[in-house]
C-alpha cells in the first residue's frame, strides 16, 4: 500500500531536504514551493535564487546576503536595482 502525505508533511519533508545543503539545482525539482522552503533553499546557497519561482523581496534579500552573486538571478528589474542599490553592488 502506497503512504499518501498531507500537504503539511510534505512541506515538512522538503523543508528537511533544503535545510540539509541541497544541491542548487534541487529547488528546481519542487512542484510546490511555499516561501519556507525557498527561504531556507536560498539562506543555504544564495545561487539556488535562480530556481524560485516566485522571488519575493524577503527570499531576494535573503539570497544576496548569502551570496551577493546571486543578485544576477533577481528576476523583477525593479526589486534588481533596489536591492542592488541597497547592497552598494556595481
Amino acid at each position: 500500500m502506497e503512504h499518501e502525505f498531507t500537504t503539511k508533511q510534505e512541506n515538512e519533508l522538503m523543508l528537511q531536504y533544503t535545510d540539509n545543503q541541497i544541491p542548487t539545482w534541487s529547488l528546481y525539482c519542487f512542484d510546490k514551493q511555499t516561501p519556507e522552503i525557498c527561504m531556507a533553499a536560498v539562506r543555504n546557497n544564495g545561487n539556488t535564487l535562480k530556481f524560485v519561482y516566485e522571488q519575493t523581496y524577503e527570499i531576494c534579500l535573503e539570497a544576496i546576503k548569502q551570496n551577493r552573486d546571486a543578485l544576477q538571478f533577481v528576476r523583477d528589474k525593479d526589486l534588481f536595482n533596489k536591492l542592488k542599490s541597497e547592497f552598494n553592488i556595481d
